[in-house]
């Protein structure tokens, strides 16, 4: 009996070590509190919430943490969802005027970059209620114009009707525009510092190597490599696993 009684006991003791080591094994192991956070934030996002600041977050750590891709495509991420978040564009700016300008695009001009600011402001949001307000001001517009007396001049409210209506097509092209650029972004960051470019897709041979944090366009997804083109129009093959899409599946 006493044989049997040490027995059990020894099982249990067992299996108390073996749930102790179990349990311990399963929490974070020497995570600094920047990396706990992220995890947190990750989370959250990996669970669905899909939300401008969030992402913005998320790439402020990761650079905090020492990694320029990841924060990158993080920035862009928020971008994505609010075209309009300040911070996250100077971010972007930031992360690009670190890398050598040899396959950057030249800056526009300054007429361009006023229009490309004004395209940035309105995100899908603000595009989509502009546009209900500036239908609702054409329906209102067009009232007038058929209501006015007819034993007065209609040369003014027929230009307001023009006018808005000109605004409504334009916000309206604008909306359909950047929707498409939405459903079909095919941006894509370096998340791996130096990864080699290749000539073509079973080129063994580097033609040069791009920073981590770089971003190009995904024109063909092989297997393995995929093919990119770089802001200044050069083309090129990049390893899939040096690559990270901005859009999310």
């Amino acid at each position: 009996m006493k044989r049997l009684v040490l027995i059990l006991f020894a099982m249990l003791a067992l299996s108390l070590l073996l749930a102790e080591d179990e349990i311990s094994s399963s929490l974070p192991q020497n995570l600094s509190p920047r990396q706990e956070q992220l995890q947190g934030l990750q989370k959250q996002a990996a669970d669905g919430l899909r939300n401008a600041g969030l992402y913005y977050n998320i790439g402020v750590l990761h650079y905090q943490l020492g990694s320029p891709g990841q924060a990158q495509l993080w920035f862009l991420r928020a971008l994505r969802l609010n075209s309009a978040h300040r911070l996250a564009r100077e971010n972007v700016a930031f992360i690009q005027s670190l890398h050598p300008t040899e396959h950057l695009a030249p800056p526009p001009a300054f007429v361009m970059q006023i229009m490309f600011n004004i395209y940035a402001f309105f995100s899908l949001n603000r595009l989509a209620v502009l546009v209900l307000v500036l239908g609702l001001l054409c329906a209102l517009s067009l009232h007038w114009l058929l209501h006015y007396p007819p034993q007065r001049e209609r040369a003014f409210p027929l230009l307001v009707l023009l006018i808005v209506g000109a605004l409504f097509l334009a916000s309206l092209f604008t909306l359909l525009y950047k929707s498409y650029r939405f459903r079909h972004d095919t941006r894509a960051v370096v998340i791996q510092e130096g990864a080699p470019v290749h000539a073509s897709r079973r080129d063994g041979k580097a033609l040069y190597s791009l920073p981590e944090g770089y971003v190009v366009n995904i024109v063909e997804q092989g297997a393995d490599r995929m093919a990119v083109v770089l802001p200044d129009g050069s083309r090129g093959w990049m390893a899939a696993s040096h690559l990270e899409r901005v859009a999310q599946q």
